[in-house]
């Protein structure tokens, strides 16, 4: 099975970064490949580095609050009777604190939509694009999958919380070929791990083992998937 994970930059700013994660579904997962830099600003140049992975993993946002793209003006959710105010900002079915909650993430959700809107616009389309080419495009949130890893029995991390150390520590606890394929130190080595971190929920995916958030999402609907 082989999976590809992109932590999406910007098209003008940012970095972008592909890792691709192969293994049998009952084997240890090994990354194959992690490449970065200025060369992914463009949206065809990121579907010519990705060759054929059986689905591709992005951290980004991959739809919009109901509000933003709902046409109907008399729709209920966005109108309701009381009158309040629908959350448009964020979509609280996804990024909430209470759906974490529910698969036992306390700490910090993932940022409102509205904060990420460049790349929220980027990745939507960009979705449209892969799907286009015959790709399978899940969304990922690579903390989310740092947090589900800690959490795990026999865990290990090092570093400060957060920190690249701590990424990858947990990284290693999970898959083979890491330090041969994002060099401690190197440029983008954030960007690079939390594409392979991304790249390593799609492998889960594949192999039927990933978590949905919200739980129990179908595979091909709106949801977060995380180990």
């Amino acid at each position: 099975m082989l999976a590809a994970g992109i932590d999406l930059g910007g098209r003008t700013t940012g970095t972008t970064a592909i890792a691709w994660v192969e293994g049998a579904r009952e084997s240890r997962p090994r990354v194959r490949e992690v490449c970065a830099g200025a060369g992914l600003r463009g949206d065809a140049e990121v579907l010519s580095e990705l060759g054929s992975p059986e689905v591709v993993a992005i951290d980004a946002p991959l739809t919009l609050p109901h509000p933003v793209v709902c046409t109907d003006d008399d729709c209920p959710v966005c109108f309701p009777d009381d009158g309040a105010a629908p959350a448009y900002g964020s979509r609280s079915e996804l990024d909430g604190a209470a759906v974490w909650r529910s698969i036992g993430h306390f700490e910090k959700g993932p940022m409102a939509t509205a904060m990420l809107a460049g790349i929220a616009f980027r990745a939507i389309y960009l979705a449209r694009l892969l799907r286009r080419a015959g790709l399978t495009v899940i969304e990922a949130w690579p903390m989310g999958a740092y947090r589900a890893i800690a959490r795990s029995p026999g865990a290990a991390t090092n570093g400060d919380e957060g920190g690249d150390e701590w990424r990858r520590a947990l990284l290693e606890t999970r898959l083979g070929g890491l330090d041969g394929a994002v060099r401690f130190g190197e440029r983008a080595e954030r960007d690079r791990l939390d594409a392979v971190a991304a790249g390593y929920v799609g492998w889960l995916w594949l192999a039927r083992r990933a978590r949905s958030v919200p739980p129990g999402a179908r595979r091909d609907g709106e949801a977060i998937w995380i180990p």
